[in-house]
Order: structure tokens, then sequence, then C-alpha cells
């Protein structure tokens, strides 16, 4: 037996090597085949066991295909934007047609074009698969079933407009321009103005125009005219719209509060003083006296509400459109303009009710002035100086004086009420008050920290083409000249155009515009930016994929839209997969199921766009192995035709 069992095992190398050959040979048949896996013939031994030691029965090899699909091939940059290559583990997912649920293969040939209905798909005709990304830029739940997948069809989109959701404009405003009275009347010309073009969801472009006039510092709390109630007035602020001296009024802005009580010898200045120099009320704002006699308390914060309220247990409640201030005295003999000779002293002068004239007499000249209730102590001391303003000279002091002075000294000064009494002071009460005039303050994401008098400018954004409003208020600047305003958790000072009708069909529409760039210099206006994210209508140019497997659509206005996203299948044992036509894999017992991953995630490697991956053959490896093989199978032979020799000497034996 053991002589053809020679035989047998001779027959047995040839075979084996014969296999080793084939995959030699078809190695160097794909070695330009595009993501191509190798083949080595791994040989084993077939023995056979006898129970006589001393008896030898020859054996025969097996050649066994190992496939090298976990072998990384070279990567080789290519022309075409739809090619993709893998670096690193994992596989891409195709399938044979572009619809319906069937087997999924897997492959690295990344060599992908576009086909006429517009999916991708290779030289094998294999359609790519991927995520769908949804206009949100959200992939679908359950990504890890393969059913989540969808053969990838670029031209899901032939054509892509972008609204103009945000916008950035930076500006130098001339600090030297001469502002305007606030609040700005809508037939003032701006000083400055410029149009920015943004696009609604249709693609069509809209004319923004952003206009720029200073105004003087707005008001934000005061009291305007003159009360015809009646009441007791000897000395300032001795009545307060039912509040008597000893009693009290509460001050409120926001949340800060505290009270002040009312002296015999109370005047204006006393009560700005309060405001201003109470530790909690002067965080929160400022108190000041107008040229009008009105006193004014200021918010820091346009959002706090300025309330005064009649505390006392014994005054009358009331409201802040109700309670007003005794704002003057009539006559003060230390503030006067010029020099005094026989300062006249007054008495009471009673109780002053809508309708009393109080009439200033000076040497043969006088004015009478009719109490109405409206009219204000700027009212009272204009018409003074219009009337006699050669004899005598009035005005309104910062703590709330009224100073008249007779321009000669020989002559006296006196005031009369329609009783004919004089007095000493005269007190007007002020209540009515008039609605807060504060500006919509930009920018919306923080008011101005601490608005203060070093410039304001209202800026309008105005739709050009119908003169429509769609946002209106007033910025302010600090010293430095940058813009007075918090900015928002992403370090912006933003304005909100929200709910915009164009009026043609689009869609509302919400642009938020950044104006942290604005400053304010003397000099030229000069924009130094001006910038928006919409598009109008793009046809599409090309498609491209990114590290992430990202598939992309370009447009010719230059936008992209991201329409997939590429998994990568990964499994324990890649080289348990079973080889298919076309290059591809499907899963086995021996490789174990897939898992889809991300691209860079879960130890699935990275795409690289415009490239394909080589096959990992090695031209010089397989001529060195088909050598040896060629000559394997040369002994082979040998083998087989000694073994017939010692046969054919057996068989001449007689």
């Amino acid at each position: 037996m053991s002589l053809f069992g020679s035989l047998i095992t001779g027959v047995s190398a040839l075979s084996a090597q014969a296999q080793s050959i084939s995959m030699i040979a078809n190695n160097i048949a794909n070695v330009n085949t595009v993501g191509y896996k190798r083949r080595e013939a791994a040989f084993q031994s077939l023995v056979t066991s006898e129970s006589r030691n001393a008896r030898y029965t020859p054996g025969s090899v097996l050649a066994r295909a190992v496939q090298k699909i976990d072998s990384q091939g070279a990567l080789q940059q290519t022309n075409s934007t739809t090619d993709v290559a893998i670096s690193g583990n994992g596989f891409f997912v195709v399938q044979r047609s572009p619809e319906g649920l069937q087997e999924k293969l897997f492959t690295r040939a990344g060599s992908f074009s576009e086909d006429s209905n517009g999916y991708l798909r290779n030289t094998a005709g294999f359609y790519l698969m991927g995520w769908r990304i949804d206009e949100n830029g959200n992939l679908p739940a359950g990504r890890d079933d393969i059913s989540s997948l969808e053969s990838v069809n670029v031209s899901l989109l032939g054509g892509l407009t972008k609204a103009t959701s945000s916008a950035e404009f930076s500006l130098n405003l001339d600090a030297s321009e001469t502002p305007t009275a606030y609040p700005v009347a809508s037939s003032t010309a701006p000083d400055f103005k410029r149009t920015l073009r943004v696009f609604d969801s249709l693609g069509e472009g809209q004319n923004l125009e952003l206009q720029f006039t200073k105004h003087t510092s707005p008001t934000a709390y005061s009291v305007s005219s003159i009360s015809g109630a009646g009441a007791e007035r000897s000395d300032l602020l001795t009545s307060f719209a039912g509040v008597d001296a000893g009693e009290s009024v509460n001050i409120a802005v926001g949340t800060a509060n505290n009270t002040f009580t009312v002296t015999s010898t109370s005047t204006v200045q006393d009560l700005i003083d309060f405001v201003n120099n109470d530790p909690d009320l002067q965080l929160v704002a400022s108190a000041e006296l107008t040229t009008d006699g009105q006193i004014k308390i200021n918010a820091r914060n346009f959002e706090d509400t300025v309330a005064v309220t009649d505390v006392s247990t014994t005054g009358a409640a009331g409201t802040a459109a109700t309670l007003g201030f005794s704002t003057m005295s009539a006559y003060n003999h230390s503030t006067l303009l010029g020099p005094l000779t026989n300062a006249t002293t007054f008495a009471s002068l009673g109780t002053i009710t809508t309708g009393d004239d109080l009439t200033v007499a000076v040497g043969t000249d006088s004015y009478t002035f009719t109490v109405t209730g409206t009219n204000t102590i700027g009212d009272f001391i204009t018409g003074l100086n219009a009337a006699i303003g050669t004899s005598a000279r009035a005005q309104l002091t910062s703590s709330g004086e009224i100073q008249i002075q007779s321009l000669d000294s020989a002559n006296a000064v006196t005031v009369t009420s329609g009783t004919g009494t004089a007095a000493t002071q005269l007190g007007f009460t002020q209540v009515a008050e008039t609605t807060p005039t504060q500006p919509d303050i930009f920018p919306a994401a923080g008011l101005a920290n601490t608005p203060n008098a070093y410039g304001w400018w209202e800026l309008s954004l105005v739709d050009l083409d119908t003169g429509t409003v769609l946002k209106q208020g007033s910025l302010n600047f600090n010293s430095d000249g940058t813009l007075n305003g918090a900015k928002d958790v992403n370090g912006l000072s933003e304005i909100s155009l929200t709910d915009i009708n164009w009026g043609n069909g689009s869609a509302l529409q919400t642009i938020s515009m950044d104006i942290g760039g604005l400053t304010q210099f003397s000099g030229e206006y000069n924009v130094t930016s001006a910038t928006q994210n919409g598009a109008e209508l793009g046809l599409r140019t090309g498609v491209e994929v990114d590290r992430d497997g990202i598939v992309t659509a370009r447009f010719s206005n230059g936008q992209t839209s991201a329409l997939f996203k590429l998994p990568l299948a990964t499994f324990t044992a890649v080289n348990g997969l079973s080889e298919q036509s076309g290059n591809a894999f499907i899963q086995s017992a021996e490789s174990g199921s897939y898992n889809l991953r991300e691209a860079g995630n879960g130890g699935a490697g990275l795409v690289e766009g415009s490239a394909v991956e080589t096959s990992n053959v090695d031209i010089a490896d397989e001529f060195t192995k088909m050598i040896v093989t060629q000559r394997s199978y040369s002994a082979g032979t040998k083998v087989i035709q000694t073994a017939d020799q010692m046969t054919e000497e057996l068989l001449r034996l007689r």
C-alpha cells in the first residue's frame, strides 16, 4: 500500500499546487480591480493512523483558500467627487436594485457614479445605501437597523434656495452728527441709510434698508402738568396729592423701593438726592429736574416700571398716574441772578386752584399767568420772560426753585394770586403723569446696561419696496464708541426680526441680525461689513463626500445641502465573509452579524472622498509565490514519476 500511497500523495500535491496557482492567477488578474481583496493558499497535511508503528502509510496535502479581506489596500486619488474609499475598518452597504427590501451586500469598491435617475452606483452596478438627512440636519431613528437605510439619490434637490436667517452689519456712525429731538418724528430723514439684500423662502431677493438717525436722550419717566386740584402750599413739597408734611410716599423702580418722608422744609432737590443716593434705588434709577420743572425718574433698565405711591396712613392712596410733586419755590434770595436790594417778603399765598391767576409785577410792568390742568412751570417762566423780559428775568434752578431777578435794583418783585395775597414761596403741584416715553432698546438680547448720554441713535429696519417698518428702536453707545448693550450666550448683540411677511406668498421669515460691530466715532460713516446667509435659486452643480461620510450637493448659488450620511458596516471576523461576484460580500456564520457605524465611531474607519482603494495584491509577492508553486508542482510530478518507475520494476518480477 505504501507504494501506491506514494502515487496518491503525489497526486494530492499536484492538486494543492494547482489550487495555489489558481489563486495566484486570480490575484494577478485583479491587481487593478478597485477594492479587490486577495486570496492565499494555506496548506494542511492529511495523515492516516496505523496500529503498528513499524509500518508507515503516507497521507496527502489539502489546500484551503484564505481571504485577506482585513488587509488595507492603498488609497488612490481620483478626479471624481463621487468616488469614495475607506481608510480603516468597515464596508459600504449596497444592494442590487434601488427599491424594496432585499439582500444587502458589503463592499470596499467605492468607484461610484450618478446614473440617469440620480442614484449612486459602482462599476459592478450595485446601489449605494445611506441614511437620509432631513431638512433640520437630523438622521433617522433606529440607525442600528439596516431598514433605516435607503438608496442614495443625489437628484432629490435639483435646485436650492436659502431664506436668510441671520445677518451681520458693522458700521461706524458719525459721532459729530447733530441729534434730532426725541422721539424722532416719522417724517425725519435718516442721517444714514444702507440697503442689505436678503432672500425669502422662494429665493426672491428683498431689500432691507437700515436707517440711522441720531437723537437726544429719551425720557424714561416724567410728570408734566400743573395740578388744578388745589392744595395749601406754604413751602415746597409740604403737600403731595394728599400727602402733608410728616407723611410719606414710596418710590419703586422694578423690585427696588424706598420711602421718602415729606417735611415742612423739603425741597425738590431733597427728593432728587434721595433717589440718587439711596443704596437700593441708585442702582436701578436716577432722578433729575428738567428745564420745564418736571421731576424725571429714569429707570436704568427700560424694562423696569417706575411707580410712586402714597403710603401715608392718613393721606389718600393713589397711583402714579394721579400723584404729583410740588416742584418749585417762587422766590429765593440766595440764588438770584443779580444783586437785590429791598428784598420783598411775601405772605402766604393760600389755596391755588385751576383757574386762579398769578401776577408778577416788577416796577410798572406785570405779567398774569392763569393756572390750568395742563400748563407747566416751563410755560410760566417762558411767558414771564416774554412779557416783562426788559424789567426782570426768570429761570428754574437745579433745585426746583424759580428765580425772578429785577434788572433794576430799585424795582421790587411782587407775586400775587387771584385773591391779592402775596407769598414768599409759591408751590405748583404737578400731577397727571405722562405715558413714559422709552424706546425699543436694541439689542433685544440685552437692554442697554446703563443708558448714558454719550450717543443715542434710532435704528429703523424697513422693507424698502413697501416702506413697511419691520423693527424700530434706539441704540446707545459708550464713551469709547462701542455699543452699550449686553451680549447673548453666543457673544452676539442681535436684533430679531420675526414673522416678516414680504407679501409675495413666501413663508413668514425670521432674521437675526448681529449689530455688535456698530461703533460711534467722529468721522465719516463707514460700512465695514454687511453680510447675510441667504441665497437665490441655484442649480445643482456637483456632489461630494467628506470624511464623516456626508454626501453633500453643491449648487450654483454657492450653497450646499447635506443629503445622506454613509454608514460603515463592521464585522467581528471580516475574513469569514462570503465572497460574491462584483467584488462584494455577504455575511456568513463565520463572519458574524453586521454592525452599522458612523464613520470614525465604534471602530469604523474614515471615508475619503475623491479616492478609491486599490487592490491589496502585491504583484512581486505573487510572482515569488508563483515560482515556488511551479517548483512544488514539478517536484510532485517527479514523485509520481518515481513511484511509477518503481511500480513498473515490480511488475517485471517473474
